[in-house]
């Protein structure tokens, strides 16, 4: 880093290639650049990255990182490494990536390497790798599409009932996109709505994205650029449903909706709607699944 150089007698310049600004050393670089803290934030490790400001050496800091829970050392690690690779990129001249986008590298990384040696990685993730048919409720799929070379991108949800039966669908196009958490969050706002049409009160859904079950879990996301995102559908799904579990699958158990998120990619471009819906005959809705005024459980 460009502190250690200067104390070897290099004449450089000691600011930050992220933020411009304080000297470039460890504890900076990795916990107190203004970008840095933004994506201890997004991933939901704000208090760790305190913990870790307080302490003066870096073999403190090795100690209190290997008292931590496996996971959570996974994730630190996987972190660190990121925002190294990302700090000697944007040295080189590439845009710096937003923290939403590098928050989704360090979640999928996370789990890839908490697999790795498991005979059955999925398993060991605990995710099914096939999808199944919910019990006594509905059950959403949803999916966001997103191109980054055009910031365009689509939604798609699937709502199944305890048969398999589709009962309910849609697709649309998405424009203006900043990244591929915006795409998901409209997926699953779009899923909701399906459902809140219906007047079912109790659901499952089901995403690929881990940022996205994550977020819907607390507040440690409020600050992310898209917060405000979040933020609308927590209230939806509040405001709807009396229960709402969110659970996170792989993209095999998420085949159908990441086909329809595909299709609403492209919807536009065919000269049909910005969206599409498709709805089976009436289902009768149980009394127990109706919608109730209750807070939902997430």
């Amino acid at each position: 880093m460009r502190r250690n150089l200067e104390r070897r007698g290099m004449d450089v310049d000691t600011r930050c290639v992220l933020c411009n600004r304080g000297w470039e050393d460890g504890s900076h670089l990795f916990f107190n650049c203004k970008h840095v803290k933004r994506v201890w934030q997004v991933v939901g490790m704000e208090e760790k990255r305190k913990e870790f400001t307080e302490l003066t050496s870096s073999l403190l800091m090795i100690q209190h990182l290997v008292q931590l829970e496996e996971d959570l050392q996974v994730k630190v690690v996987v972190l660190l490494w990121q925002w190294w690779n990302e700090r000697n990129n944007v040295r080189e001249g590439a845009k710096q990536r937003a923290a939403d986008l590098l928050s989704y590298e360090i979640e999928r990384n996370s789990a890839e390497f908490l697999a790795m040696g498991s005979p059955n990685p999925a398993e060991h993730m605990g995710i099914v790798q096939n999808w199944r048919k919910p019990e006594e409720v509905l059950k959403i799929n949803s999916d966001g599409a997103f191109v980054a070379q055009t910031g365009e991108g689509g939604w798609g949800f699937v709502i199944r009932d305890k048969e398999g039966e589709v009962i309910y669908a849609g697709a649309g196009k998405l424009e203006h996109l900043r990244d591929a958490l915006q795409a998901e969050i409209r997926a699953c706002l779009e899923g909701t709505k399906g459902a809140a049409e219906m007047g079912l009160g109790r659901v499952v859904v089901e995403t690929d994205s881990l940022i996205l079950k994550n977020s819907l879990k607390d507040n440690s996301y409020r600050l992310a650029e898209a917060g405000g995102a979040i933020l609308e559908l927590k209230n939806f799904i509040r405001e709807h449903f009396f229960s709402c579990v969110v659970n996170y699958v792989p993209r095999s158990c998420n085949k159908v909706a990441h086909a329809l998120a595909a299709k609403g990619t492209v919807g536009t471009e065919r000269n049909t709607p910005p969206h599409e819906r498709w709805k089976t005959s009436a289902v009768a809705v149980p009394d127990h699944r109706r919608r109730s005024h209750s807070r939902a459980i997430i």
